[in-house]
């Protein structure tokens, strides 16, 4: 694949499919959708994220970082067994992200990042949470055309 083609695609050159990536990314939802239900608290940046997350039909318990007071005094406040890490997909939602999952070990809460693990691999194009709205339109045209798609741009 040329450098040109790799670039165009969702992931940015990680050497998958965009359809691939598309189908990881929605099983990632289906994940984080199910952890919310469980019960297990999603820990994000901002409302705007708690709001394409709502939009995306998560469902539960959804805290924001931005309400103050500082990041570790936060999660020195919360009392979960475990906690489901969703920052933003750039570099500082991943510094943030592993501060977080850090700090969660040390005060013995098991932070889960698999669906954030998977999720950043799309960053070419969604850099943030609240764009994954986006996401949830692009596989509702593909779903809608049913057809098989190998790239973004087929689908827009």
């Amino acid at each position: 694949m040329s450098r040109m083609r790799e670039e165009r695609t969702l992931g940015g050159g990680t050497g998958e499919s965009d359809l691939e990536l598309i189908e990881e990314a929605e099983e990632a939802l289906s994940e984080v959708r199910d952890l919310a239900a469980e019960g297990v608290p999603i820990l994000v940046e901002g409302k705007r994220d708690t709001k394409a997350l709502r939009t995306l039909g998560v469902k539960g318990i959804i805290l924001e970082l931005s309400t103050g007071g500082g990041t570790l005094s936060f999660l020195e406040s919360l009392e979960y067994e475990r906690v489901l890490i969703l920052t933003d997909f750039d570099e500082r939602g991943e510094e943030l992200a592993s501060f977080c999952s850090e700090h969660l070990l040390k005060l013995g809460v098991e932070p889960i990042l698999e669906p954030y693990q998977k999720l950043k691999k799309l960053r070419k194009r969604f850099k943030e949470v609240e764009n994954l709205v986006k996401l949830r339109t692009l596989l509702e045209r593909i779903r809608w055309r049913d057809q098989e798609t190998t790239s973004w741009r087929e689908v827009l």
